[in-house]
């Protein structure tokens, strides 16, 4: 937006993301998905997380993989239109809504996949969280998603507000559960390489350290 508007020149903006807030030690021998075909979410329950359309998906995923459950973990203002929206489309009993968790980190190390379907947010915290656990993401093309998910790698991008592509993505995930399970490895991998606590750290370190040198120089 800066460079866009002629306030910045694109030599002197440095992007650095926001680092995963679990620690390595605790997520060194996470277990492997349990192909269970439980799909997630965590995150408030508001109109930007586009939890509306997960569930809308529910449908086309259940018609093809009627065993597959859709874990809703979170709280907030949406939760009660989300529950008469599972009612509505005949989902209730696929969808379970487990309200807030301070440490939600078991409960994604139980789910085959995560969605993450915004309709905007600039750099969700919990796609680093899930990638560093090592599951594999469904996520919207808006915001900072893109930037943290590989298409086609570590999880698979989808237009926001669309059910339907939600569920194709879904519905071909949960058919192939060697690829889940490779994206979620290849999702660990990226986290650790590019968004590990002392990474963002060290980048921090070498910007302040080019900023001083310009200082003096």
């Amino acid at each position: 937006m800066f460079i866009e508007r002629g306030l910045a020149k694109p030599e002197k903006i440095t992007v650095i993301h926001n680092a995963y807030s679990i620690q390595i030690d605790e997520m060194a021998d996470a277990p492997e998905p349990p192909h269970r075909e439980v799909i997630g979410f965590v995150g408030r329950l508001a109109d930007q997380k586009g939890v509306e359309f997960l569930i809308r998906a529910a449908p086309s995923v259940l018609a093809t993989h009627p065993r597959a459950k859709f874990l809703i973990v979170g709280d907030g203002p949406d939760r009660p239109m989300l529950e008469s929206l599972a009612h509505e489309l005949g989902v209730a009993e696929s969808v379970e809504f487990a309200g807030y968790r301070p440490e939600p980190s078991s409960l994604i190390q139980g789910m085959d996949i995560v969605v993450i379907p915004s309709i905007y947010d600039p750099f969700p915290l919990v796609t680093l969280e899930v990638m560093a656990l090592g599951r594999a993401i469904v996520g919207s093309a808006v915001g900072g998603i893109p930037e943290a998910v590989q298409d086609g790698k570590t999880g698979v991008l989808v237009p926001p507000r669309d059910p339907a592509a939600i569920a194709a993505a879904l519905v071909n995930l949960l058919d192939q559960p060697q690829l889940v399970a490779e994206m979620g490895t290849a999702g660990k991998r990226r986290a650790k390489r590019e968004f590990s606590p002392g990474t963002i750290t060290g980048q921090y370190a070498d910007l302040y350290r080019r900023l001083l040198a310009t200082a003096d120089s």
